[in-house]
């Protein structure tokens, strides 16, 4: 199935394409842009998720993630969401979600900016598809980093389509270290169509 059936079979409408203007402050932002279905479908195959997980979604826009993670991974999800326009999107999309599921699933969406958001000590796996900008990524890393340090627990981040100087960030500048590359279809033609997943020691 392509991006629209799966959307029609989970009663939900994420393939908007939302150019914001951000103005002078929020240039790092990047638009929003849902993940392909079938990207996901590679990273659920190809990485083992725990039934203890809660997966955070930094830059969630209509809930794409959020609602394919929490309907075929079963676990907690919350997204985090700046665009008022996406947000309002995607809590419908929950609503529509849960109504044709019959069944009310964990998912939960914040309309804030990531840098704010306060990381919980049920946080476990983050989920970034090319969302921003290293002036933004190293303060939401160094977030996770603090939040380890006081809930000490595994912490993987999942990366898709990444900036060169975040992956340098992370490799040089945290405790984190590869664990994982999936090349996905197209990564002959770009190199940056690839999931790249990173862990902690704990």
């Amino acid at each position: 199935m392509d991006n629209h059936q799966i959307d029609a079979h989970l009663g939900i409408q994420t393939h908007h394409l939302i150019e914001q203007e951000f103005g002078d402050h929020f240039w790092h932002y990047h638009r929003t842009e849902s993940t392909d279905y079938h990207v996901l479908d590679h990273l659920f195959r190809e990485f083992e998720f725990s039934d203890t997980d809660q997966l955070v979604d930094m830059g969630s826009g209509t809930g794409r993630v959020l609602i394919y993670s929490a309907y075929k991974l079963k676990i907690p999800v919350v997204g985090v969401e700046f665009i008022p326009a996406a947000f309002n999107i995607a809590q419908r999309n929950i609503l529509a979600f849960n109504e044709k599921m019959g069944q009310q699933y964990p998912i939960t969406i914040l309309n804030q900016p990531v840098e704010e958001y306060q990381i919980s000590s049920r946080d476990t796996v983050f989920y970034f598809f090319n969302p921003f900008q290293l002036v933004i990524m190293r303060p939401v890393i160094y977030r996770i980093m603090q939040s380890v340090v006081a809930f000490p627990r595994k912490i993987t981040l999942i990366y898709y389509y990444p900036l060169d100087s975040c992956i340098q960030f992370i490799e040089e500048k945290t405790d984190f270290q590869l664990k994982k590359t999936i090349l996905l279809p197209g990564n002959q033609q770009d190199s940056r169509e690839k999931i790249v997943i990173y862990q902690n020691n704990f």
